[in-house]
């Protein structure tokens, strides 16, 4: 978020990734996940002039004890924006408060996936279609074509990657 040049590119990419799975009438609001997903959405609002939310993780325990901020309207669709996903546990927390307000949710987008398995079955369990910009196999590959890291590094990334996945498996 520190690069004007990167993030208005990562906002572009955002809106050709809406663009090309959510049809014009199902873009009402865009929620963006506290803390992270709040600027994105922000962002993404602005460029496509629509409302924006934030959803907090739990509401807040004083002042009006909002969960949800910026007003989304019962029917309206909420598209989800999320920096990193790796569960899929605080999107679909989110996209569950939305749907509790009357919200649609159909749609999170995410800039970075760690691509485990278990955060897909989570969305496709809550009917979320996730749809990420880059996956960590895409960034090692083009890291490693790149000489941003070692080939050293590289498998170190894919043995935790491996190791991370068999421990959430094991759950």
């Amino acid at each position: 978020i520190g690069s004007p040049a990167s993030r208005a590119r990562i906002v572009e990419l955002l809106i050709e990734a809406i663009n090309g799975t959510v049809p014009d009438n199902k873009k009402d609001v865009m929620a963006g996940v506290a803390t992270a997903g709040i600027t994105w959405a922000a962002w993404v609002s602005t460029a496509l002039e629509k409302p924006m939310v934030y959803v907090r993780d739990a509401p807040k325990e004083h002042g009006a004890q909002r969960q949800i901020e910026g007003g989304v309207l019962t029917g309206q669709n909420a598209l989800v924006f999320e920096d990193l996903t790796s569960t899929g546990d605080s999107a679909i927390a989110a996209a569950k408060a939305l749907r509790e307000h009357g919200a649609r949710v159909d749609h999170c987008f995410s800039i970075f996936t760690y691509g485990f398995p278990a955060a897909t079955q989570a969305f496709n369990k809550e009917g979320i279609n996730l749809v990420t910009l880059c996956g960590i196999s895409t960034f090692l590959e083009v890291a490693s074509q790149k000489e941003y890291i070692s080939k050293e590094d590289g498998q170190a990334v894919k043995r935790w990657l491996d190791e991370t996945q068999a421990r959430a498996s094991a759950k």
